[in-house]
């Protein structure tokens, strides 16, 4: 009932008896993700404690996706790291590791809470780079483990499981959990997506409001700043009801970021919970059939990885 057709397990049959049980290869995810969120706790309480006076708003683009690349890089490269260490392990030399490599980027992890933590907050002073770069990078691994979700969803689509047949299956509670959860983890891409699509789209109409006013020639967003001022003091000062032109200038933009915000805050817990359905139906249908070898050493690099990409993400 596994989706994909290469298993993990050594070609040797007594090497069955070394394999993890499945309730170890379930608290190793937990102690990683639990690991993760003391260390996100300690890096905001201590980045807290740290900037006594509130910022003014810092954007820049750039700044944010290098920052979201390198974080994704560095769980990427724990992954293709693990990988390349149980195919080369003796006996697991068939393992392909690109494959595995795509599937534990749907493991459930915590390193979407800087966006929770910083997403939300008032947008006009604060430093935006962190909590848009964990953006990036969660969406960087997300779309990594699209592959392995739609495959299970097309396998439990075409056997019938969503209607019914598992009820004849064996281990059928967690081929439900798998199946159940790899569905979720769909349905609720696609409702993030329909605010986050709508959000970019009307990304270009203040722009172009902007380009016509200024056809005449081109200018930098330096120079629109010092006309804007300009506009605002033919009328003698701000008008009623309105903020001022520089405020107005910065809200624009920001705005806009911080409903991507509001939509991947409320929307990736939600993943988290179906990713940690479909690993316990995974890891409870499988069971040696996913045996990993160096359980221990596999661990160690997830909490590495993760440790590692808070301590990047502190800096930027």
């Amino acid at each position: 009932m596994i989706p994909w057709r290469w298993r993990i397990y050594p070609r040797v049959p007594e090497g069955d008896a070394q394999c993890p049980s499945d309730q170890w290869k379930l608290m190793s995810i937990g102690l990683v993700n639990l690991v993760t969120f003391f260390a996100i706790l300690h890096a905001n309480n201590t980045r807290q404690s740290a900037s006594t006076n509130s910022r003014p708003l810092f954007y820049d683009p750039a700044r944010w996706i290098l920052g979201g690349v390198l974080l994704g890089c560095i769980h990427l490269l724990a992954n293709l790291a693990n990988a390349t260490i149980v195919q080369a392990t003796t006996d697991y030399e068939n393992v392909p590791a690109v494959q595995l490599m795509l599937l534990w980027c749907s493991l459930p992890r915590l390193s979407w809470l800087p966006i929770s933590s910083h997403g939300t907050k008032n947008p006009e002073f604060q430093d935006m780079t962190s909590s848009m770069s964990a953006m990036f990078a969660e969406t960087i691994l997300q779309a990594f483990s699209f592959y392995h979700m739609c495959l299970t969803v097309n396998y439990g689509r075409i056997h019938g499981f969503y209607f019914g047949a598992l009820s004849r299956a064996t281990r059928s509670p967690f081929a439900a959990l798998m199946f159940g959860g790899a569905l979720a983890w769909l349905f609720i891409v696609a409702m993030m997506a329909v605010p986050i699509i709508r959000t970019i789209r009307t990304r270009g109409k203040p722009n172009e409001k902007e380009d016509d006013a200024g056809a005449k020639g081109s200018m930098s967003p330096k120079e629109e700043e010092c006309l804007l001022p300009k506009s605002g003091a033919r009328s003698e000062g701000y008008s009623y009801g309105t903020l001022p032109a520089e405020v107005e200038s910065l809200h624009l933009p920001m705005t806009r970021h911080s409903r991507l915000h509001m939509a991947l805050a409320m929307g990736v817990p939600l993943l988290w919970l179906a990713q940690w359905l479909f690993w316990i139906g995974f890891i409870g249908l499988s069971s040696n059939d996913f045996c990993l070898p160096s359980l221990e050493t596999l661990t160690g690099v997830w909490l590495a990885s993760s440790l590692g990409s808070v301590i990047v993400r502190s800096y930027l």
